[in-house]
């Protein structure tokens, strides 16, 4: 049901009597209290944005309280008797000013209490320990005052003062506080029951306690402790006791807000340990009317020990429904023990450490269908396990309301963002509580549903040093009834700019200024009192002073009967925030808490801002606070780099790859300046960074240059910049002859600087030394030099800041080294183009991984070499060497450019028809190897190659060409490039390879590794193949066809498939292409087999002699002469008569059939004539 109150807005006024609803019938009576004060009829609606000039009492509106079930109406008229904060007018705070000036006291003074000492004592039996909190609280005021105990999630049994016993309740979070009365020193003593949690470690005693100047701790032990320690490194004293069979762990500990202790056991020789169990799981309940059922899953597992058999606690009501064990149903017997009722369920194998078991479980109470009820759940502990925890999701129907209390064990957590996966995506679940034990103590209230607001907040708080702008936006959403227009609360300082969507609200009011601050009232659309959810957007400013804490004030929705929600704050570079640690007022600093997961894609930002803005602090909070305290620094701008240095010595000079890493604290960057030493200037190079423009500053004091860097992007966090340089020599290091060099490197003067990283690496046939001063070497991976070892590398740290560090003296001496081949080329990529004239078109890829400063190449014989490139840079000076050998060579020296490194050559060059043989001979490196070579050979579309060239194997795979099967390479041309050069296919273009484009060819693709040889192969065209191939198969299936001999045919396809399957495992490629090219005399043969056995099939009726009627058979029907039955000699004078040959014609008399002839049955002598 849904009371409604009007009353004034004076707290500690008791409502009136007349005000109050009458219950229905079936709710139980209310004793309601006299009404104190009249009803102050609400105030006509005003002009919005209008304040009258002298606001009188009429003036105040109306305050209406919804309150879920009558049980709460005693509580509010408690509430209203015993406030928790009184708000004053200026008259009433002014009087009380004078009374306590003239030496008065006041009946409520708003200051809180000290605990000046905490002490716990108690012994440890088992699993539990009984302990006692000794606390000293001094109060100030003469109360009654509520102390909180913490003690969270702890079941406490009595609290006592002068064995007088004290009032104690449950605060949000799982707390505890004690209600004291008086002013001045008190002494409580709070009992509880603690249980031990089982470590591998030993027990341990987790306890969240008040913080005190002096925190004691005195706990007797019924086992013998072999160590024991407060927190992490605290120790406590030992005390034997009992003769010896237990420990006295005491200590007197710095002041904590929680207590850890943690203690081992001496185990005794030869003492079983009783087995230990640990289950996680997720709890789901659904409340229906007339039904309370919980679906509960388990993942258990066996700490210490093995379990036959499982046993979980029952409530009496609880009737079960399904039981599974890993998936599977299984039987489960329940057993009674007195009162308790306890689900036995055996399991097939025992339960040992390491295995896991999973049980699902669902149950079922009865509630009364169409009244309010009152459950309580306390789960479904297990026996023997040491650790049970899990999460509560409820859902419940639309017409019923649900209000829970929280007791032991239980903390509420928000559904949409806490939960597990399972759980969150029920629909319908709207309260969420995790549990750290088992039993817990869980109550719940189901009544019918009254009409429901809900309100999620996301507050967006853009802060600045002089003005916060506070954007929210309001997800409403109802549930059982309409609603008109809603009341916002403006605490005192928030000016309210907007309210908004139009879409949504039609109007809106802003009340007169009060201590407390302002109501908006705003008037909802028919769209937005239609629907079941809908959103509010307002927006609002607040002068701040970052010089001190400052309390944010927050819009307060007045009809929420759940609330929440969450808070971005955005701040601007130079500011940093967090929560303050005390403020007035109601927005307490425990009403928020981080938000575990980031701000959700939908979250709506203000348009200057964006979702690449992390925010400062991203925040949660339930219930409605007015305040959000926060304290507020202003920083200067502060810039550090770092750098390191990578440095290659080699023969002509050191090679420098620079990383300087900028961090950017409270503000932005936007350029840097870097100053170039004298020996590097002109030899440096930006190889990354977002640099949009560098620009020359001029000369620096030293000789060397100053440069801005100009970055693409304002810098908010951390940039990194990489520079290549070299430091070339005077002369190239020679053996035997030490040479010293002093590195530099680029420097920037912008910010502090930390010291310099530097790894020292030298080329193979060189050692290097570095000579001390300013630089000490670090631990890494260091390589003693000799002759033949491999490069040395140093790791180096400078001992002063970047800015004082000198430069890296090296002493660079060349080793004797071993002759080596001067050329050196890993990869060789050759690609034969056969045009229609047998021209032979080839290109050579190197890529040439060491080598000196030319290249000599052999070509084949009468060849002409039209164009060399290296690294992609032609190459038009070639010098062309004697033929010793016959073969062409030529000599050309690598651009200075090229640098020592690996770099591709490529080599093309065209062999006349006149002068290509069978055997193809490649380019050859003169006093150089080449390790492996791939030729790729382009043929036109009428040839094809047979076979595989010997010493070379085939990387081809088959693919259907239209008609035909046919081989290509297995690799693409881009995959070939890449292959050649060692870079990915967009560098193609540049290091000389294309696709071939000329006609309709199509390729082969051939490897051998090492030095290529000759490539010596078989080419014909497909006319010619298909004529060699089926021209025998035609001829020999003829013979067969004509002499055939049935007794052979088997005989000769046995071995016909035998001589096909030996040829496929010798040469497979070969094979198929003499297979598919005999296709055509195959196909032919069976013509002919088809029409020799037309030829031989018998016809009936037929005869070899003509002249035969009888064998002969039926002529056909015919409207001629020649169908007469009259034979030779008729009497008949129109018949056909046979005579001699004649030179003279005759004309020939047709006459009328006769029956024989008219019935179709003529000779073949008739028709012969």
């Amino acid at each position: 049901m849904a009371v409604g109150f009007l009353a004034s807005a004076r707290a500690g006024e008791d409502p009136p009597l007349s005000a109050v609803e009458e219950p229905k019938p079936a709710t139980p009576a209310v004793k309601e209290p006299t009404p104190t004060a009249p009803i102050v009829e609400p105030s006509k609606p005003t002009a919005p944005n209008v304040e009258p000039s002298k606001p009188t009492a009429s003036d105040v509106p109306p305050v209406y309280i919804f309150l879920n079930s009558p049980a709460e109406i005693e509580e509010l008229w408690k509430k209203l008797k015993q406030p928790d904060f009184i708000l004053m007018s200026g008259d009433e705070l002014r009087k009380r000013t004078e009374l306590l000036a003239k030496g008065g006291s006041l009946p409520l003074v708003a200051e809180g209490t000290v605990v000046r000492s905490v002490a716990i004592r108690g012994d440890v039996t088992g699993e539990m320990a009984n302990l006692s909190v000794h606390l000293v609280v001094l109060t100030p005021t003469p109360g009654p005052n509520w102390v909180p105990l913490r003690l969270d999630n702890q079941t406490v049994t009595r609290a006592i003062e002068k064995e007088r016993p004290l009032p104690l309740r449950v605060i949000p979070g799982g707390g505890w506080e004690v209600e004291l009365s008086g002013q001045g020193e008190h002494r409580v003593q709070v009992d509880l029951k603690v249980r031990l949690r089982s470590t591998t470690e030993g027990r341990s005693l987790e306890l969240g306690i008040p913080e005190a100047p002096s925190t004691q701790v005195e706990l007797d032990v019924d086992q013998v402790v072999s160590d024991a320690q407060a927190g992490p490194v605290e120790p406590v004293n030992r005390e034997p006791i009992r003769a010896g069979k237990g420990t006295r762990l005491s200590s007197h500990l710095s002041p904590r807000s929680r207590l850890d202790l943690g203690w081992r056991v001496e185990a005794e020789p030869g003492a079983q340990l009783s087995p230990l169990l640990s289950i996680q799981g997720d709890i789901a309940i659904d409340v229906d009317p007339g039904a309370f059922r919980a679906r509960s899953s388990w993942e258990i597992k066996s700490v210490r020990g093995s379990m036959r058999s499982l046993e979980l606690q029952l409530d009496p009501d609880d009737e079960v429904l399904e039981v599974t064990l890993d998936g599977r149903s299984i039987p489960a017997g329940i057993e009674r023990d007195g009162k308790e009722r306890r689900l036995s369920i055996p399991l097939t194998e025992p339960l040992r450490p390491g295995s896991t078991k999973r049980l699902s479980m669902t149950t079922q109470r009865k509630l009364p269908p169409q009244s309010s009820a009152r459950l309580l759940f306390h789960g479904f502990p297990l026996s023997n396990a040491k650790e049970q925890f899990g999460a509560i999701g409820i859902a419940q129907s639309g017409n019923l309301v649900i209000s829970p209390t929280v007791g032991r064990g239980l903390r509420r957590i928000d559904p949409r963002t806490e939960l597990t996966d399972d759980l969150r995506t029920r629909p319908g679940t709207f309260l969420a509580y995790q549990f750290v034990d088992q039993p817990f103590d869980l109550e719940l209230r189901i009544e019918p549903s009254p009409p429901l607001v809900t309100f999620d907040a996301r507050t967006t708080i853009s802060l600045g040093a002089g003005q916060a702008r506070i954007d929210t936006w309001l997800g409403v959403e109802t549930a059982n009834g309409r609603l008109f227009d809603l009341n916002i609360a403006l605490p005192r300082g928030l000016e309210l700019e907007s309210v908004g969507p139009p879409e949504m609200v039609e109007s809106w009011q802003l009340s007169p200024e009060r201590d407390e601050g302002r109501i908006v009232t705003a008037r909802l659309t028919f769209r937005a009192q239609e629907g079941n959810s809908f959103g509010l957007h307002l927006v609002g400013r607040q002068a701040v002073d970052a010089t001190r804490p400052v309390a944010l004030a927050l819009f307060q929705p007045r009809e929420s009967s759940l609330g929440g929600g969450r808070i971005a704050v955005l701040t601007e570079r130079n500011l940093t925030v967090d929560l303050a640690e005390r403020t007035e007022g109601s927005g307490r600093t425990e009403s928020f808490r981080s938000a575990r997961q980031e701000p959700p894609a939908d979250w709506r930002w203000p348009p200057d801002r964006s979702s690449a803005d992390n925010p400062s602090l991203w925040l949660r909070y339930d219930g409605t606070p007015a305040t959000l305290p926060l304290r507020m620094v202003v920083h200067p701008r502060s810039v550090t780099h770092e750098t390191s240095l990578v440095l290659q010595v080699g023969r002509r000079g050191v090679d420098g790859r620079q990383e300087t890493e900028f961090a950017v604290h409270f503000g932005t960057l936007e350029h840097v300046d870097v100053e170039i030493p004298p020996e590097l200037v002109n030899r440096w190079e930006i190889e990354d960074g977002d640099v949009a423009s560098r620009t020359d500053l001029g000369p620096t004091p030293h000789g060397g240059r100053l440069f801005r860097l100009k970055l693409a992007d304002e810098v908010t966090d951390r940039a990194k910049l990489t520079f290549r340089f070299r430091r070339p020599l005077t002369a190239e290091l020679e053996p035997e002859r030490r040479a010293e060099i002093d590195v530099s490197w680029l420097r920037f003067p912008l910010g502090e600087t930390s010291p310099v990283r530097a790894r020292v690496a030298s080329d193979p046939g060189f050692r290097v030394e570095v000579i001390p001063g300013g630089w000490q070497r670090v631990a890494g991976e260091d390589v003693t030099a000799s002759a033949g070892a491999l490069p040395l590398q140093y790791r180096l740290l400078s001992t002063k800041t970047e800015s004082d560090t000198p430069p890296i003296r090296l002493s660079a001496v060349a080793l004797t080294l071993t002759p080596l081949p001067s050329l050196i080329a890993s990869r060789l990529w050759l690609r034969t183009v056969q045009g229609p004239e047998n021209d032979l078109r080839t290109t050579a890829w190197f890529w040439v991984e060491a080598h000196e400063s030319t290249l000599s190449v052999s070509l084949p014989r009468e060849a002409v070499l039209s164009r060399v490139r290296v690294g992609g840079v032609p190459v038009d000076r070639k010098e062309q060497l004697p033929q010793s050998t016959g073969y062409p060579g030529y000599r050309f020296r690598f651009p200075s450019q090229a640098g020592s490194g690996p770099l591709l050559v490529a080599l093309e060059y065209l062999v006349p028809a006149t002068s290509a043989k069978h055997a193809w001979t490649p380019p050859r490196l003169l006093n150089g190897i080449v390790q492996q070579t791939r030729w790729e050979v382009v043929v036109p579309s009428s040839r094809e190659i047979v076979g595989v060239p010997s010493g070379w194997t085939d990387e081809n795979q088959w693919y259907w060409d239209k008609y035909v099967w046919r081989r290509r390479p297995w690799k693409s041309t881009e995959d070939l490039a890449s292959w050649a050069s060692g870079s990915t296919s967009r560098t193609r273009g540049a290091n000389g390879w294309d696709e071939d484009g000329r006609g309709d060819y199509h390729a082969y693709l051939f490897e051998h590794p090492g030095q290529p040889p000759d490539l010596r192969l078989l080419i014909a065209t497909r006319g010619s193949l298909v004529a060699l191939c089926s021209g025998p198969v035609l001829a020999l299936g003829v013979l067969v066809v004509v002499y055939r001999r049935p007794r052979f045919r088997l005989l000769w396809s046995v071995l016909l498939a035998l001589a096909l399957a030996v040829s496929a495992s010798a040469q497979p490629s070969l094979t198929l292409q003499v297979v598919q090219c005999a296709m055509v005399g195959v196909v032919f043969t069976l013509l002919a087999v088809v029409l020799q056995r037309i030829v031989d099939r018998p016809r009936p009726g037929a005869t070899a002699v003509f002249g035969e009627p009888d064998n002969l058979g039926t002529a056909p029907h015919g409207g001629s002469s020649v169908n007469h039955t009259a034979g030779v000699g008729s009497d008949d004078s129109t018949a056909i008569r046979i005579r001699q040959v004649s030179t003279v014609d005759h004309a020939v008399a047709v006459s009328p059939p006769t029956s024989d002839t008219a019935s179709g049955r003529g000779t073949s002598r008739n028709i012969g004539q």
